[in-house]
């Protein structure tokens, strides 16, 4: 910008705008309040795009009090945008009364609230399993003239599904005057698969080949990772076959899900094998899981060559690799250190 002004190219308000993103985007908030704070001395007045990236980035690294201590200091009239990034910071840090007072501040400032604004607030009040509130605001949103969209219920059903209430979230789901989305999908098939209704989550993936929703990997890993919960490991292996047919690949979470399953049940060879043929690279989860059931059934010279694998790919041993081999160590009566894996192995 210094060689514009040198060459008599004075920068506008395009310029600033181009330079606060970037700086946003690569995690340079301060210098972008520079940047917006040198506007006037170019002639250019900030506008509530500048302002919103900046506040919303603020907002998105935590940093909501400056974020609102920026918008209150803006020159020009806020907007939703903005009044909804602080929103969403007070939400995520879960200060409910700071949320409160901003919706207050809203209306005492003449600016409306939208759809955005009702559905950060449901989103997170869900995901801090306060769905009775959720629902409470969702009840309000026809009093401000704003109507539902498919994000709105994709909160709520993913909320009641969570928190078990799988006939609320299906009767919701039915009820949606909007085309149900692979999000509003996988959210039911979620409570479904909780509660261990296999066939009605047959039924809704068949739904959603035949309504032109095609399942994905979400789809699939919910499925897979509640079968492997509930003991059904073959039968996740099944759907795990199906994927392909679908366009679907199998995914790290995918492969976590059926090595634990195979670990819990003790299938170690089949744990060992899987791990060893997934077609993507094997994370401390994977290893962990393996190990967990290799020292429960007392093979420490495998859990040793596991560890030393994981070490050969890079993949370093964390706490929770440490915790399951000492815990299951100690809790084999009359292990003595020559019964044990060498304690060189396992230090890292």
């Amino acid at each position: 910008m210094a060689e514009m002004v040198r060459k008599g190219c004075s920068p506008n308000e395009a310029t600033f705008s181009m330079l606060i993103s970037s700086l946003c985007q690569n995690n340079l908030v301060d210098s972008a309040v520079e940047v917006l704070e040198q506007m006037e001395k170019y002639g250019c007045e900030p506008d509530t795009v500048n302002y919103n990236i900046i506040i919303n980035s603020l907002s998105e690294r935590g940093r909501v009090d400056d974020a609102l201590r920026l918008l209150n200091s803006m020159v020009c009239k806020p907007d939703a945008l903005g009044f909804n990034a602080v929103l969403k910071g007070f939400c995520r840090a879960e200060r409910w009364h700071d949320a409160s007072e901003l919706i207050a501040q809203m209306f005492r400032d003449d600016c409306p609230l939208i759809e955005m604004t009702f559905n950060i607030l449901i989103d997170t009040l869900c995901q801090n399993d306060l769905v009775n509130y959720a629902t409470q605001v969702f009840e309000q949103m026809p009093r401000y003239r704003c109507t539902p969209d498919i994000v709105t219920y994709s909160s709520l059903l993913n909320g009641f599904s969570e928190q078990g209430l799988v006939e609320v979230a299906i009767q919701l789901f039915r009820s949606m005057p909007c085309k149900p989305d692979i999000f509003s999908y996988n959210a039911v098939l979620k409570g479904l698969c909780r509660a261990a209704r296999w066939e009605d989550a047959g039924e809704l993936i068949a739904e959603m080949v035949g309504k032109d929703c095609p399942p994905n990997e979400v789809t699939f890993n919910i499925l897979i990772n509640s079968l492997c919960q509930k003991g059904l490991v073959d039968r996740a292996i099944e759907v795990l076959e199906q994927m392909p047919n679908y366009g679907s690949t199998p995914d790290i979470f995918t492969y976590n899900a059926l090595i634990n399953g195979f670990s819990e049940q003790g299938r170690l060879d089949d744990a060992l094998k899987l791990l060893s043929t997934m077609s993507c690279k094997p994370d401390a989860i994977s290893y962990n899981s393996t190990l967990k059931g290799l020292c429960r059934a007392e093979r420490w010279q495998d859990a040793e060559e596991l560890v030393a694998e994981m070490l050969r790919n890079k993949c370093t041993p964390n706490e929770v690799t440490f915790k399951f081999f000492v815990y299951e160590l100690v809790m084999v009566m009359g292990m003595t250190m020559e019964h044990s894996v060498s304690i060189s192995t396992f230090t890292w």
